[in-house]
């Protein structure tokens, strides 16, 4: 019975280093554990860093698309219409894009459609002058009128 003793209390010596080793691999697994937060917890800060300097350039880069674009529009619109820089500074990117679309349809008239009318004495009628320009004659008459 003696031999069962030390048997028991071998295998109980090797359990309890068993439980040893067993403890230390938990405790390296949580130290592993651990280590692999703290380094993901870092690379999550990198990444909001980034993504707070990418959005910083998107929208510096937006701002100079929306001027630069306000000012190509800007440009068409004073060749085709009458507004001044002033008048264009003042209205939104939405409001030139309106204006020059309307501006891109309206049709001038072309040149054989345009007459130069009969000079007229200053004394029948004083808002007429050489150089008016006269369409038809519905227009003359509201023109008189």
């Amino acid at each position: 019975m003696p031999e069962d003793n030390r048997a028991g209390g071998s295998e109980e010596g090797q359990s309890d280093s068993a439980d040893e080793s067993k403890k230390t691999t938990k405790e390296i697994a949580v130290d592993q554990i651990i280590a692999e937060r703290d380094a993901l917890k870092e690379q999550v800060t990198n990444l909001q860093k980034r993504l707070k300097d990418v959005t910083k350039e998107r929208n510096e880069l937006d701002k100079l698309r929306h001027d630069e674009l306000k000012g190509s529009m800007g440009n068409e619109l004073i060749k085709l219409t009458n507004y001044d820089a002033e008048d264009i500074d003042a209205m939104t990117l939405q409001q030139i894009a309106e204006k020059l679309e309307t501006a891109r349809h309206v049709k001038g008239p072309s040149y054989k459609s345009i007459r130069f009318g009969a000079a007229a004495k200053e004394e029948e009628n004083p808002r007429w002058t050489v150089g008016d320009l006269t369409l038809n004659q519905p227009w003359r008459k509201i023109r008189e009128g």
